[in-house]
């Protein structure tokens, strides 16, 4: 009689340790454990970018749990996709999270979790477009300089802010820090320094990071906007002679850049002798 009593406690502990629904009880009996996903947050530097996560499985005295059945998801498939391997793909700038769910061996149901951050850097700026690489000096060129900023894969960083930064020759771009678009377009319009025939240099890059590309431009001097007597000549003369020195005129743009090709007449006044010859063009 006793040795049947052993026997039914004995099959009573074994039908709990797994799903029991004799001796007293009525469900299954499930395991306590957790789920700890590591790392704890990852950051992709560019679209197509991957990391992987893993999933430790734990049970309530802290030993790993072997032979749980696990799946991976993401709360925002639009900003990353995971696969069954815990490979995270980037796919648009933003955050999500990843989540690791297992169940089997008597464990109803656990998860746990971790942040992605999809973080685009531009690694890459190609010019697009110079603006004409000419203008007269202390003006703009005939257009925007544009830009197209990539991250390390090759894909187009929006949202980011450029610098593009005058090196040589003066003058400035505005605006100084554009965003770019979403086909990592950013542009500025670049306004040449004042003195032609200097280098004219412009670098771009990110707004806290080094230059990524430089563009360079030809100044040159502007429409003619006034006359300069080089040297001056004599005050006086002989009559009837020549002046011992030549009349020489320089002619100007508004930046007093020298402006070549620009025909000019010199006119001698009422009773003050002849000019000769009496029209010139500027060297």
């Amino acid at each position: 009689m006793g040795r049947r009593r052993w026997a039914a406690r004995t099959m009573c502990t074994i039908l709990l340790m797994g799903f029991a629904s004799a001796c007293g009880e009525t469900g299954p009996v499930f395991r306590n454990v957790s789920v700890q996903v590591t790392p704890a947050e990852r950051v992709l530097d560019a679209i197509g970018a991957q990391g992987t996560f893993e999933a430790v499985v734990s049970d309530g005295r802290g030993e790993a749990v072997f032979g749980a059945r696990g799946g991976w998801s993401v709360a925002d498939p639009s900003v990353a996709e995971v696969d069954d391997a815990g490979v995270v793909t980037a796919l648009a700038a933003g955050s999500t999270t990843v989540v690791a769910t297992v169940t089997g061996l008597g464990i109803l149901q656990a998860s746990g979790s971790a942040i992605v951050r999809v973080a685009p850097v531009v690694a890459a700026v190609d010019v697009l477009d110079d603006g004409g690489g000419t203008a007269a000096a202390g003006t703009a060129l005939p257009g925007p300089v544009r830009v197209r900023a990539s991250d390390r894969l090759g894909n187009p960083v929006a949202d980011r802010p450029l610098r593009f930064q005058v090196l040589e020759g003066g003058g400035n771009a505005t605006p100084s820090e554009p965003r770019t678009d979403p086909d990592g377009v950013a542009s500025a319009t670049w306004t040449l320094g004042t003195q032609a025939g200097t280098p004219q240099r412009l670098a771009v890059g990110t707004a806290e990071g080094p230059t990524l590309q430089t563009v360079e431009a030809t100044a040159v001097a502007g429409p003619p906007s006034g006359l300069l007597l080089d040297p001056t000549p004599p005050a006086f003369g002989v009559l009837g002679r020549p002046l011992g020195t030549a009349v020489q005129v320089r002619v100007a743009d508004a930046f007093v850049n020298a402006t070549a090709g620009v025909p000019v007449r010199f006119e001698p006044a009422s009773g003050a002798g002849s000019a000769a010859p009496t029209e010139a063009v500027s060297d």
